[in-house]
């Protein structure tokens, strides 16, 4: 009796196995599954198109991206994440810094227009235009050095995430062995 159903319970177990690992292995198409659902099982490699990342020419935006990392590798978003904020960062320091260019090339105008006006000919000059010409520049500098480095860690954070994913794409399914105690059933992933 306690053969007999453990006969059945292996036939039963192994029906539902083979019918689970069909399922997982039939292919589906974009009419069977929403596009959240289909690449569940699934890694895409990101690629540079026209310098933007892609997936199969399709490009992709910001949060598309960290999505995607976020899935795959957590490490690469948070590299991807910091080159982000670089650039962001970058981009205000290059702004500022163009902002600090203008007010000094205004204040060395008004400089230049007094000292032509002016009746006395005492040398009165003020080094508030070079001191900020020189942040200025130094501003737009620093900034565009932090926004290449910025997109930088974001090539090194997605070519972090593809190898990774070379890793993880193994064939998942189920396997049958013989065992010490009988025939075991196992679960490869």
């Amino acid at each position: 009796m306690f053969v007999c159903r453990f006969l059945q319970s292996l036939l039963l177990s192994t029906l539902l196995t083979s019918f689970c690992y069909a399922q997982l292995n039939k292919e589906t198409t974009s009419d069977t599954l929403p596009d959240k659902l289909q690449n569940i099982f699934t890694y895409p490699t990101i690629t540079k198109y026209r310098n933007k990342f892609s997936i199969e020419k399709r490009i992709l935006r910001t949060s598309e991206i960290g999505d995607i990392l976020a899935k795959g590798d957590t490490s690469a978003f948070r590299l991807y994440q910091k080159g982000r904020t670089n650039q962001k960062t970058g981009v205000v320091l290059v702004i500022s810094g163009g902002g600090l260019l203008v007010v000094s090339s205004i204040v060395a105008l008004g400089q230049a227009l007094t000292s032509i006006t002016a009746y006395n000919s005492e040398n009165n000059e003020s080094t508030a235009a070079i001191v900020l010409l020189v942040a200025g520049s130094g501003s737009v500098i620093a900034g565009i050095v932090t926004a290449i480095l910025g997109g930088e860690d974001k090539n090194k954070a997605v070519n972090q995430y593809n190898l990774s994913i070379k890793s993880k794409r193994r064939p998942l399914g189920f396997y049958v062995k013989p065992g010490v105690t009988g025939i075991s059933l196992g679960l490869r992933f």
